[in-house]
């Protein structure tokens, strides 16, 4: 979180964190990753450039969440 939240949010090395953290949160509290990418989903729909946007999508799949179009 704290490699997230000395990025601009957005921006590629962002989603890289936002990654990297949602994979730790998928190993540890499901829920709260799925609270997490509920709000990646709201305000970054298109879940930022690849290829963070395909790991971003198959992670929403597998939280059950909508991701973007294929």
């Amino acid at each position: 979180r704290v490699l997230i939240d000395g990025e601009p949010a957005g921006t590629e090395d962002w989603f890289e964190f936002k990654v990297g953290q949602l994979e730790c949160l998928l190993e540890v509290d499901r829920e709260e990753a799925r609270l997490v990418m509920q709000q990646l989903l709201v305000l970054y729909p298109e879940l930022g450039p690849e290829p963070h946007r395909s790991c971003l999508n198959d992670m929403a799949g597998a939280l059950g969440l909508a991701g973007t179009a294929p």
